[in-house]
């Protein structure tokens, strides 16, 4: 299981070269590559561009075995979900050069989901389609990713926040390309225990993971032990279900509102948290 995380708060401070470094030596296995930033996709990046930072990752001994696509994936305006769809195909494309195997889409959520569950149900069935003939030209796969929706200051359920509409998306999906990256903090925040989630989605669903903690009532992503998670159940049940994938932590508030020159140390401490419950799951396996 390689430990992994996303790039956007270093890169954006330290620079992509100078960031790969610091992750180096913070001593992560791979990098997950966040293109929310729109410098990323809305412009037209050239294939040598990415290859150059995959070619320092290499130098540096690391990969990216992950990325982010732009969200969200969906707006009240039509054209501004057009346009968005375009930058998540371009995403796709540019992940490929970086050697990326899986990516994250949000599913769209534009939609109240009280009331309009269907709706989107059917909205990203048509969404993620017409994704897959990019998936197949680059050899890239979607992960969907559960979500929650706010209505004042209450989270509410959304898209794939429950296990059994999940396993629907997926299942009806129906394509090797198609593939569920489980956010445990997001399960959490709707009063879905992670380990249970992760029992219900299996492991020929679930094939990637987003890590970090919350305190139940807001979206911390934040370093795990410092939220409600209980962390051991997760690595019982990973190890349970014979989970294969990797264990990448979105967990950047941790950095957030910090001096850029406590990262290095930060991301040391978050890569012995993360080298802590790898350690757990692997015994859970024994």
């Amino acid at each position: 299981m390689l430990l992994s995380t996303q790039t956007g708060t270093v890169f954006a401070a330290y620079g992509i070269d100078k960031g790969i470094e610091l992750y180096k030596e913070a001593g992560y296995d791979a990098l997950d590559f966040s293109f929310m930033d729109p410098k990323y996709y809305s412009s037209e990046r050239t294939k040598d561009y990415f290859e150059e930072i995959r070619k320092k990752s290499e130098e540096c001994g690391l990969c990216f075995n992950q990325a982010h696509a732009p969200f969200h994936s969906s707006f009240a305006d039509e054209e501004a979900t057009k346009q968005r769809f375009k930058d998540i195909a371009k995403s796709i494309e540019y992940a490929s050069y970086l050697g990326i195997k899986n990516i994250v889409v949000h599913p769209c959520q534009h939609l109240e989901y009280r009331t309009e569950k269907e709706k989107l149900f059917e909205i990203n069935m048509d969404f993620y389609n017409r994704l897959k003939p990019y998936c197949e030209e680059y050899g890239v796969h979607v992960a969907v990713e559960n979500m929650w929706q706010s209505v004042g200051n209450k989270i509410l359920h959304s898209t794939c926040s429950s296990p059994e509409e999940f396993i629907r998306y997926i299942d009806e999906l129906n394509s090797e390309w198609f593939v569920a990256c489980l956010d445990l903090g997001h399960s959490m925040l709707v009063c879905n225990e992670p380990k249970d989630f992760i029992r219900a989605l299996g492991s020929k669903r679930l094939k990637a993971l987003h890590v970090h903690d919350v305190d139940g009532i807001k979206d911390l992503h934040t370093l795990p032990y410092f939220g409600i998670i209980d962390w051991d159940s997760v690595a019982e049940a990973l190890a349970d279900i014979g989970y294969t994938g990797d264990f990448t932590f979105e967990a950047d508030s941790f950095l957030g509102g910090k001096p850029k020159e406590l990262y290095p140390q930060m991301e040391k401490t978050m890569v012995d948290t993360g080298r802590y419950i790898i350690n757990k799951f692997n015994d859970y396996k024994k």
